[in-house]
């Protein structure tokens, strides 16, 4: 398994999120 952190994975799962909200903002236009 990876070292990972907790810090580490939260900010992780924040770009991801950040990833799809642009994604769905593109598919709207």
């Amino acid at each position: 398994m990876f070292g990972i952190g907790a810090l580490e994975l939260l900010v992780i799962v924040v770009l991801v999120l950040a990833l799809l909200l642009g994604l769905r903002l593109l598919l709207r236009r």
